[in-house]
């Protein structure tokens, strides 16, 4: 990065090394991502889509982790060994839930409607998730940058009940 900068310096110094102010406003500035994402080949959409997950896949695979951990920590409370089997040190146990969730046997009640009961799950994550929009994980790393950011993110998390209820 310095290498980079000193070639543009000594391109606009003149031969004691000093710096015009002028020359200085006509030095390149560095890329930032705001302007990576406008020149981009991509779609706008793609390129959101591609930001987001960005974002939410460390989050959920943090969480992932963090249940991990939490049965570990519970077990040993219980004087017990706790997920140990899949990957090392059982860290991988979170990642074998949600296959065994996934290949799970179609189970649903008699009684039900169908639609409504399968919806029920999937409106519950679907808003859990996006109440991790507003949340800044770093300067400019957010998905959304809301003025009413905590508004928006009690007024998401209380639609997410509504799953619960869908599914009975």
């Amino acid at each position: 990065m310095f290498y980079l900068h000193s070639n543009f310096i000594t391109e606009f110094s003149d031969a004691e090394g000093n710096l015009d102010s002028a020359d200085l406003n006509s030095l390149p500035k560095p890329h930032s991502f705001q302007s990576i994402k406008q020149q981009s080949i991509l779609s706008p959409t793609l390129f959101s889509i591609v930001d987001d997950l960005l974002i939410l896949l460390p989050v959920l695979i943090g969480v992932a982790f963090v249940t991990v951990a939490e049965r570990k920590t519970l077990a040993s409370m219980q004087r017990r060994l706790g997920p140990n089997i899949v990957g090392a040190y059982g860290s991988l146990q979170a990642f074998a839930d949600a296959l065994k969730l996934i290949l799970k046997e179609y189970v649903s009640p008699t009684q039900a409607n169908l639609i409504l009961f399968f919806l029920g799950p999937i409106i519950t994550l679907v808003f859990s998730l996006l109440g991790y929009a507003v949340i800044p994980f770093g300067p400019g790393l957010a998905v959304s940058d809301f003025s009413l950011g905590i508004l928006y993110m009690l007024a998401v998390s209380s639609i997410a009940t509504y799953g619960i209820l869908l599914a009975g």
